[in-house]
């Protein structure tokens, strides 16, 4: 419901926000790939509608049982305005490395995000001006061809679960 500082209007309102991808990927070498995401963002609320346009480019290397990957995430930043409220999404900065151990049955990964590497031209949730950086690790082990056990941990939160690959599904 729409509120104002005399009260409920009356008219009732909805907050939509959609994001659509376009991805390409392309092995360049029989050890790297590289990638991409062009992306179109909106945002409709009230009488108000805005729309940004971003850019995402991502590089993947393999050596033996060895990864190591690297997207650059926003390098052209969505930029929307509602009324009178300005959105930038920032640009982030995501590296990882996994390796496959014991004929690909364990499987160890980390990864690292360092989020909003320009705060003055922009925002992320944490607030203005801030470089947080985030890691990420993890494991899986294959029990099987059909069954996988998993854990992770990252700077807030431990988790554990696991896969069932099919031959339809995964």
């Amino acid at each position: 419901q729409e509120t104002t500082a005399a009260g409920p209007t009356g008219r009732s309102f909805s907050d939509e926000q959609a994001a659509y991808y376009l991805s390409y990927g392309k092995r360049i070498s029989s050890r790297t790939a590289i990638g991409a995401n062009l992306k179109m963002l909106t945002h409709d609320m009230l009488d108000y509608s805005a729309m940004g346009y971003g850019l995402d480019l991502a590089i993947i290397q393999r050596r033996g049982s060895f990864r190591w990957g690297m997207n650059l995430q926003n390098l052209i930043q969505p930029r929307m305005k509602l009324k009178s409220e300005s959105e930038v999404w920032p640009i982030n900065l995501m590296t990882g490395i996994s390796w496959e151990l014991f004929e690909n049955k364990l499987l160890l990964a980390f990864d690292m995000d360092f989020c909003n590497l320009l705060p003055d031209n922009g925002q992320y949730s944490g607030g203005k001006g801030k470089t947080p950086s985030r890691w990420h690790s993890g494991m899986e082990y294959n029990i099987s061809e059909i069954l996988s056990v998993r854990a992770g941990i990252d700077y807030k939160e431990i988790s554990m679960g696991f896969g069932i690959r099919t031959r339809y599904f995964g």
